[in-house]
């Protein structure tokens, strides 16, 4: 770091400078000029402070870190990041933080040099590699790193659930997970299992949409890889329609189309149906859906059970409407006309 060649008050001005100029991308981070960037900072020492001021002060360098993260790779950042380092030992002691702001950018030369003032060690001792050769980290050693220690997984998870997660690390757990997904071999079981409940928390986040959409693509790429549990593709299915944006629920459709074609369910629930009952607009997605994926086994079982539906409930016009829509919308063969016939001649004998 240039700062090393620097006094104490010389690097906390460099310091405050780039927060200015980052402050221009993000006013927000005013507030970390009280926080960490005071005068008394150069001569912060964590030995000397109590337990609760180093929370208060771990606390600010984390959400400082996360919040420059989008900016790693512009000279104010390093600034700051030069600051940090020289005034509060962050490569020591917040290497965690420290790297959560770094990772999304894990194949530039700017990442290497930030990981040889490291000393690796735990989950982060694949990157003694990185030290020492001095080569960027591609995304298909990170991803081998993910499915070979889950806590390298788990910690991207981790990046993209966190509070006000910007998407740069939104978009690094979508790179992983997908290349990690479709790296040849079989996936360890511990993968589904940190991608799962990211993936649910994901997929309700209808008021994040970039945090949804990257949970459509992670699930419709473990969906063709991963065996999962009938009872975590009914709740998936049950989901995805409820939290759909009503304005282009498309995304979700293609999901559940996904899920049916690699998982194969029975059937949809009644909570499911609902769902996809009150997207209005339904018929005309699966049809423009049918040009750029395979949704047979979700259409079939969603005509299956509307046709349910019809017989067991007052809805039946209305449902059988909505079941001529669809039919009318997707391409010829889509529909399993022997089955569907079936199922109507078994509701009406039911019925009689």
């Amino acid at each position: 770091s240039e700062a090393a060649d620097l006094d104490a008050e010389a690097v906390h001005s460099i310091g405050l400078s780039g927060l200015g100029e980052l402050e221009r991308h993000d006013p927000a981070l005013h507030k970390f000029e009280k926080l960490l960037f005071s005068r008394s900072a150069s001569s912060f020492r964590r030995e000397s402070q109590s337990v609760e001021v180093l929370k208060v002060v771990d606390q600010s360098i984390k959400a400082l870190l996360q919040a420059i993260s989008p900016y790693f790779l512009l000279r104010p950042a390093h600034k700051v990041l030069e600051f940090l380092i020289r005034s509060y030992a962050v490569h020591e002691h917040n290497v965690d933080d420290l790297l959560a702001c770094a990772l999304p950018f894990h194949a530039t030369p700017q990442f290497v040099r930030l990981v040889h003032l490291l000393t690796p060690a735990g989950r982060w001792l694949f990157l003694a590699g990185v030290k020492k050769t001095g080569s960027p980290l591609s995304k298909q050693v990170l991803a081998a790193c993910s499915s070979s220690d889950p806590a390298v997984l788990q910690f991207t998870c981790a990046m993209a659930r966190a509070p006000a997660a910007p998407r740069v690390a939104i978009a690094l757990w979508v790179s992983n997970a997908v290349e990690l997904l479709q790296a040849p071999g079989a996936i360890s079981e511990a993968t589904p299992q940190a991608l799962l409940p990211v993936i649910l928390e994901a997929v309700r986040s209808s008021k994040t949409p970039d945090f949804q959409a990257a949970g459509y693509m992670v699930l419709s790429a473990m969906a063709s890889k991963a065996a999962l549990s009938p009872a975590s593709v009914t709740t998936l299915l049950e989901l995805l329609p409820r939290y759909a944006a009503r304005e282009n629920p498309a995304p979700a459709v293609l999901a559940c189309a996904a899920l049916c074609h690699y998982q194969h369910p029975e059937e949809l629930s009644e909570a499911a149906l609902d769902a996809l009952l009150r997207l209005k607009t339904l018929p005309e997605v699966l049809g423009a859906a049918a040009a750029e994926a395979d949704v047979r086994g979700f259409v079939n079982l969603f005509l299956h059970g509307l046709v349910r539906r019809a017989t067991l409930t007052r809805e039946g016009a209305d449902v059988m409407g909505v079941l001529k829509k669809v039919m009318a919308a997707v391409p010829d063969g889509t529909v399993e006309v022997a089955a569907l016939a079936g199922a109507i001649t078994d509701a009406c004998e039911d019925l009689s």
